[in-house]
């Protein structure tokens, strides 16, 4: 039997996006592994049907003892499990997994989730990131994308060599999981937005909390949630001081949850104004939820977008484009509301079902350990 290791830097992450690729893979006899942190909540869910390794990562910032620590650890963990293909998440594991298999011999399978912080705010560091990449890439079997920006990107910086490439969406949406049970149905009486993500500076949370101030105090019937992490240890976290000054009983922050559509489901639109996304999946559920949604022209965003048929686009890093369009859905018929629903739920079905993703892996992991040319 062929194993597959799946290294991720979080194991929320990898319970929340991984888990269902992971059970499809051991259907068709595959064994999977799991290289992660172990965060003792989630990483026990996912131990009850696969063997799960724990490793250290500083998954936020750079720290050349901690990095050279989770280089070395993740050798030994390699040397010591026997694999035949590594899926890799997020850019340390993408990079690091990749000098391992040029000793060690295995395949890998790199996954450019999107580019994050170090390329939204630009510095040295973006410097190394790339040229590291550059360098690591020389060693991978296949790569794939969540965007055509993405690629593109890597392509004029001539980035990629080696193995093949593709371009997926992202980690597919479970459409049988993410359905409204219409258990509200749209009204003019209260309209609800909810913020769907890590409450990050490049999520734009900062717009979405001073547009919310700025409607709650123009309109009476208007109600504004936050749904995600606020993690301290991420430089790049709103903090607990900061979302206090805004939250009161019509701007309320919900924490976190394993069960996003139970909490999603009856809200008449998801906001996200980020700066730049892979695909961002919270708005893939939301529409495929029949939820209509509000976005950025970013890179990613603008992938699970079309402009008043699944929802409105803003501008980066503009409360007053952002503003707009969250009056352009207020002020939009119940039907008409119901009717962009509808369209984004089409167009999920479409382009982003889970199993158009899973049978991609399935493709290129077949092809590899079949010793096939791919690309």
């Amino acid at each position: 039997m062929k194993t597959i290791a799946i290294v991720i830097n979080s194991s929320w992450a990898a319970y929340a996006f991984r888990l269902k690729l992971a059970q499809e893979l051991k259907k068709h006899n595959y064994k999977v592994v799991f290289f992660a942190p172990d965060d003792g909540k989630y990483a026990n869910k996912i131990k009850k049907h696969f063997d799960y390794f724990h490793i250290e990562i500083e998954a936020n910032k750079a720290s050349f003892y901690k990095d050279i620590k989770y280089l070395l650890s993740l050798y030994i963990l390699f040397k010591n499990v026997s694999v035949d293909v590594a899926l890799t998440y997020s850019i340390k594991p993408n990079i690091y997994v990749n000098f391992i298999s040029s000793i060690l011999k295995f395949k890998t399978i790199n996954n450019i989730t999107g580019l994050g912080t170090v390329f939204i705010n630009k510095s040295i560091i973006t410097t190394i990131v790339e040229s590291m990449y550059k360098f690591s890439l020389r060693f991978s079997s296949h790569v794939f994308f969540q965007n055509k920006d993405d690629y593109e990107f890597f392509q004029k910086k001539r980035i990629l060599s080696g193995g093949g490439t593709s371009i997926i969406p992202g980690s597919g949406v479970n459409t049988k999981k993410f359905k409204s049970s219409n258990k509200r149905l749209p009204d003019n009486l209260n309209i609800r937005f909810i913020f769907l993500g890590r409450l990050l500076k490049e999520k734009g949370v900062v717009e979405f909390l001073n547009a919310a101030k700025f409607l709650t105090d123009k309109y009476d019937n208007l109600f504004f949630s936050l749904l995600g992490e606020l993690d301290p240890k991420n430089r790049s976290s709103i903090s607990r001081r900061f979302l206090s000054k805004y939250t009161n009983k019509n701007i309320v922050y919900l924490g976190m949850s394993d069960s996003v559509e139970s909490v999603i489901d009856g809200y008449d639109c998801v906001v996200l104004p980020s700066y730049r996304e892979g695909l961002p999946r919270s708005l893939l559920e939301a529409s495929s939820m029949s939820i209509p949604i509000i976005t950025t022209n970013a890179v990613g965003c603008r992938d699970v977008i079309i402009d008043r048929v699944n929802g409105f686009v803003c501008k980066i890093k503009d409360v007053s484009s952002l503003i707009r369009a969250m009056e352009n859905l207020i002020n939009l018929s119940i039907e008409d509301r119901i009717s962009m629903g509808r369209e984004g739920r089409t167009l999920v079905l479409k382009k982003f079902e889970e199993s158009i993703v899973i049978n991609e892996y399935l493709k290129i992991i077949n092809k590899l350990l079949k010793y096939e040319k791919i690309g």
